[in-house]
């Protein structure tokens, strides 16, 4: 079974969740897949039943790897932990669209977890950054001699004299 770690702050955005591990610097966007899995690992639900819940909310297949999938993410980005003899998913997107046979679009759909890094609240509450002097740097200017291009002009003729 697999359960969520401590020392988290969850905000849920426009049909994502983001999620904040108290004490770093980190926070890790979840998009849907990933974050029904996430909601669903309170240590009692199985494999299955999350495979089932991405089924009836995304349309994806109930499949056990896509779960897994998401639990390794979840894992790596250390929101969840493992209980007991479970252990982290070894499985891959590139494997999963290619036995599935998913489309770019249900693709699209597979479990991602992205990390952002947030800056500490004492760099957010830094002093103002101290101007910088610029100056000019002087420069030579070298005229060149620059070839012109298109019909050379025809020589005037000598002016007739009588």
């Amino acid at each position: 079974m697999v359960k969520r770690s401590e020392g988290l702050l969850v905000e849920r955005p426009m049909g994502e969740v983001l999620v904040m591990k108290t004490g770093t610097e980190e926070a890790h966007a979840l998009n849907q897949a990933a974050g029904i899995v996430f909601d669903l690992c309170d240590g009692d639900i199985s494999k299955s039943e999350m495979a089932v819940a991405i089924e009836k909310k995304l349309g994806l297949p109930a499949d056990p790897e896509i779960v897994d999938l998401a639990l390794n993410e979840l894992g790596d980005a250390g929101l969840i932990t493992f209980q007991g003899p479970d252990e982290m998913p070894q499985v891959t997107r590139r494997s999963l669209v290619r036995r599935l046979s998913l489309s770019f679009a249900a693709a699209a759909l597979l479990p991602i977890v992205e990390t952002i890094l947030v800056p500490s609240a004492a760099a957010q509450t830094s002093g103002p950054v101290a101007p910088v002097s610029i100056q000019p740097i002087p420069v030579a200017v070298v005229p060149v001699a620059v070839p012109v291009t298109g019909p050379r002009p025809r020589p005037r003729p000598a002016p007739r004299s009588s």
